[in-house]
């Protein structure tokens, strides 16, 4: 094995024993957090259940956008999926491209946490699956010396920023620098397993490559797809949404129909209430007059007994005057 191949062989093992198991590491980490009730298993079931819980949030950050921006947006989540969503994703057995996706994609952890630049965990995660891919598109299986130490303090500045969110990347800080110094080995034995080992990584950043490949394609035929269906996707959206507000219009109605009723029963119960009040006063009224009527009377006799009295009275006096007189 040549030096400069020797390089590129400890650059793929760092990103395979370093960073991988530091992303690793960190989701477990992250996701015990957010939710302890539900323990990450690493298994198909709690593969399964991260992918209910990224789909609801996703699901809730699609209120409120135009059914343009909400079949643009689900058109490039499909998009992504499809590139990854395999074998391999459903066994928990992750590269870094589907843990950084896990982490920054579905947006179900906080990592906006900045360091003294004011780059974001988020970013520096970003940047970590680039450097990935970057070594994925290698066109061959060397590189020089100033590419192999620019690449691992890179990954080394990147790693550290995981401590923002109380990772201790300190094993793996000393993992990159034990690779960093590594020495090529003289035994043949030793050659040849590393050989052989070697051998294997290639294939496996052909398996990258090919990934890449296929995840363009995906991009090109999303594209197509779009241009050819895009007014299929947006009817089927605009249906959805006029079905919804028909739904809507429906409960207001009903609800509009009940409000109606009650106001109808509380409008017969105040005009059934109005002429029983009109029918009162009415009664009270004639009362009133029959009162009167009576009181009327009653003063007139009175009034007419009283003037028989004086007339008796006077005819007594005139009576008794007269008598007088002939005396």
């Amino acid at each position: 094995m040549k030096d400069d191949e020797f390089k590129f062989y400890r650059l793929v093992k760092c990103e395979k024993e370093v960073v991988q198991l530091a992303l690793q590491e960190l989701f477990e980490f992250l996701w015990n957090l957010k939710y302890p009730e539900t323990p990450w298993a690493k298994n198909a079931a709690s593969v399964k259940l991260f992918e209910e819980k990224e789909d609801e949030h996703f699901q809730n950050s699609l209120h409120g956008l135009s059914l343009k921006e909400k079949w643009r947006k689900i058109q490039n989540r499909n998009g992504i999926q499809s590139t990854f969503r395999d074998n391999e994703w459903k066994s928990y057995d992750w590269d870094i491209s589907k843990f950084a996706y896990a982490l920054v994609d579905s947006k179900l952890f906080e990592l906006d946490v900045t360091d003294e630049t004011g780059m974001p965990v988020s970013e520096h995660i970003v940047k970590i699956k680039d450097i990935r891919n970057g070594i994925a598109h290698f066109t061959k299986t060397n590189c020089d010396t100033i590419y192999f130490e620019k690449t691992l303090k890179s990954i080394e500045d990147h790693i550290k920023a995981l401590e923002l969110v109380k990772l201790n990347v300190s094993p793996y800080i000393e993992k990159l620098q034990a690779i960093k110094t590594e020495e090529k080995p003289v035994s043949a034995q030793v050659c040849f397993e590393m050989r052989t080992e070697f051998e294997k990584l290639k294939c496996s950043q052909q398996v990258y490559e090919e990934r890449e490949k296929r995840y363009l394609a995906q991009e090109k035929l999303t594209v197509a797809e779009r241009e050819k269906h895009s007014k299929e996707l947006e009817n089927a959206l605009l249906k959805q949404e006029v079905g919804r507000l028909q739904s809507e219009n429906a409960l207001l109605k009903q609800r509009l129909h009940k409000r109606e009723s009650g106001i109808t029963l509380r409008k017969r119960k105040h005009s059934e209430n109005l002429e029983e009040f009109q029918k009162l006063k009415s009664e009270k009224l004639d009362l009133y007059n029959r009162v009167k009527k009576s009181t009327e009377q009653t003063n007139f006799n009175s009034l007419r007994c009283k003037r028989n009295g004086i007339m008796k009275g006077v005819f007594v006096i005139s009576m008794v005057w007269h008598q007088v007189k002939r005396k």
